[in-house]
């Protein structure tokens, strides 16, 4: 990595503004991001009166210290409850003694500044709702304690070589989020996000600058439908990275750019080009996608199109997760 020096006002730096149910909402403005350092991130958060960012947890890698600004709250840690205001430094270690909530209680705005280590590879426990979070550059999962399986669970004879792997579905189906020709791959991921190799942070910014609304609207599974030349412009593999970590399921369009057609393939993303369902299918239509044969249902019209299916080998690497991972294999 180069060396550099960052410098700056904390509130000139760019806001990112997240609310979730009740009583979570926070600003955050990241002064160091995931690809700018190896081993830290640094953020300046804003909470509102009666607001906290995050719930009651605590994480196994990761180690968090708070230098608090401006404003008081009230924290919540494995010793009880206590007020605190600016001035003090909180330290929040991996493992449950490490547990944490901060609510601002106030007022006025309670404002921090968040030091955390960054691991490849982080899992945080929510002892409240019984939740399991796992975080690293390729994964930004959440789940329910009780959603366990056995170890070997799913684990069925191995697939013999050149045979389908049964355990990647080569279908899709989800609601569609359409837009016109020549969506190039500047909108689909800004160039100003390009400085992360986290998937997840790059889906936090998917479509942003032509969508504001798209990710906070996109489902799993859902569908993007586009016009002439989707993709085009930069050859950045960011894009089709972006849409897929987003959970689009695939990209329906009346024609794709060269690069962002081969790009997608080398990364496992489906994408289908079929002029006539990318005229007529309309936006919050339910679309379902057979890639093995091509056809493509649209579910709230009942009107089918048939696309082009794969090859056999490019179904071979879509399956298998892209490109690499079809060599390994």
């Amino acid at each position: 990595m180069e060396s550099c020096i960052l410098q700056g006002k904390w509130d000139e730096l760019e806001v990112q503004h997240k609310t979730g149910p009740g009583e979570y909402e926070y600003y955050r403005r990241k002064f160091i991001k995931l690809g700018q350092a190896e081993q830290c991130v640094v953020s300046v958060y804003e909470i509102p009166p009666g607001k906290a960012a995050y719930p009651y947890h605590y994480h196994l890698k990761n180690e968090e210290v708070f230098f608090i600004l401006s404003g008081q709250g009230l924290l919540r840690t494995p010793e009880g409850e206590r007020q605190v205001r600016a001035g003090e430094l909180l330290f929040f270690p991996a493992q449950p003694e490490g547990a944490h909530k901060l609510t601002n209680t106030s007022g006025e705005p309670l404002v921090y500044l968040d030091f955390d280590t960054q691991n490849p590879l982080d899992v945080a426990l929510y002892p409240d709702s019984r939740k399991i979070g796992v975080w690293g550059r390729n994964v930004n999962q959440v789940f329910q304690e009780e959603d366990a399986v056995d170890y070997y669970a799913g684990e069925g004879a191995p697939p013999k070589i050149n045979e389908k792997r049964s355990d990647i579905a080569m279908n899709a189906k989800g609601t569609v989020h359409k837009y016109g020709d020549d969506v190039n791959t500047d909108v689909i991921i800004p160039a100003r996000y390009l400085n992360t190799a986290s998937h997840a942070e790059l889906a936090s910014h998917c479509m942003e600058d032509i969508d504001k609304d798209f990710v906070k609207n996109v489902k799993p599974g859902d569908v993007v439908v586009a016009g002439k030349n989707f993709g085009c412009g930069s050859s950045r593999e960011h894009a089709p990275i972006a849409l897929k970590a987003s959970q689009v399921s695939c990209v329906i369009a009346k024609t794709f750019a060269r690069i962002f057609y081969r790009n997608s393939i080398n990364i496992g993303f489906p994408i289908l080009e079929c002029p006539e369902a990318a005229e007529e299918i309309q936006p919050g239509d339910v679309v379902s996608v057979d890639f093995d044969s091509g056809l493509i249902t649209d579910e709230t019209t009942g009107k089918t199109y048939q696309a082009q299916p794969f090859p056999e080998s490019i179904q071979k690497i879509i399956q298998s997760g892209g490109l690499l991972e079809s060599i390994k294999g």
